[in-house]
């Protein structure tokens, strides 16, 4: 099983009453890292996003190029400062390839409690809408394949 581990695009600043919504550079930043991961011929069976604007709209965007049918829906337990040791602790029995698109500081702190059993927010550095690739493979445990970020890849204007 592939665990990628998403942080949301660039978004606006937060307005009373509104959550904040992907800005133009966020929506650029994720156009360059879906091109990337279509290139990579991944393969998802779930995308799941923290029920937060810019997330469910960064989950969108990447469902909509990496493949039709691949379901996408909002989970419980990935807002930014949800505990990350609950939702860590299920990932292990779930065999899905899974996309999952979230926060900071949660994505960080998920990524180096699967990687070192600690919950860090400095170990892995997600810039918005960085990918992390990890796998789990037992009796070893999680081990990071690739983390790419947007800047990294060109802009196809």
């Amino acid at each position: 099983m592939k665990l990628y581990l998403m942080r949301h695009g660039e978004a606006e600043g937060i307005y009373d009453g509104e959550e904040p919504r992907l800005n133009a550079r966020g929506e650029a930043e994720v156009n360059r890292i879906v091109n990337a991961l279509s290139s990579m011929e991944i393969r998802l069976d779930h995308i799941y996003h923290s029920g937060k604007l810019r997330a469910r709209q960064t989950a969108e965007m990447v469902g909509s190029k990496l493949g039709v049918g691949i379901p996408i829906s909002g989970k419980e337990g990935l807002k930014p400062n949800d505990p990350v040791s609950i939702f860590a602790g299920k990932l292990k029995d779930n065999n899905e390839n899974s996309l999952i698109v979230g926060h900071l500081p949660f994505m960080a702190k998920l990524t180096s409690c699967l990687l070192a059993d600690t919950e860090s927010d400095s170990m892995i550095a997600f810039s918005t809408a960085s990918v992390a690739c990890l796998e789990y493979t037992n009796p070893f445990g999680w081990n990071l394949h690739w983390l790419i970020n947007p800047e990294n890849f060109v802009s196809d204007k």
